[in-house]
């Protein structure tokens, strides 16, 4: 069978995983498919981080513009899909030493999520 997202075992792995949450709203098919498509079959780590974090900061942009119109049920969407695009632009960074892009991909990760728990229909707790 032929893979989804990438003929790169690697990209269609890492690249599946937060398609997973599309069905919970935590991320778009195609944002994730356009953003692999970028980053190419032969593409490396350092293209893999910078699409997914591309992807990741405009959907973050059009969450904070959801939030000031006060669209809180979009704003929330988009804060959850960015937290999992920036969460997905770390995966292939692990190791030591710990590349500092990780960290920072992660703690966008982290404010992301927190803002749109700060939306949620519901009480969400740390």
């Amino acid at each position: 069978m032929r893979p989804f997202l990438s003929d790169n075992p690697m990209w269609e792995m890492w690249g599946m995983r937060p398609l997973a949450l599309a069905v919970y709203g935590g991320a778009d098919l195609g944002e994730g498919r356009s953003t692999v498509e970028r980053v190419g079959d032969d593409g490396s780590d350092d293209d893999w981080y910078r699409e997914w974090s591309d992807t990741a900061r405009r959907i973050r942009d059009v969450a904070d513009a959801a939030r000031d119109a006060g669209h809180r049920r979009s704003a929330h969407e988009a804060f959850l899909r960015a937290a999992a695009y920036f969460q997905t632009a770390y995966s292939p960074l692990y190791g030591a030493p710990v590349d500092l892009r990780l960290v920072e991909a992660f703690d966008a990760a982290s404010e992301s999520l927190a803002a749109a728990a700060t939306l949620a229909d519901h009480p969400v707790e740390a």
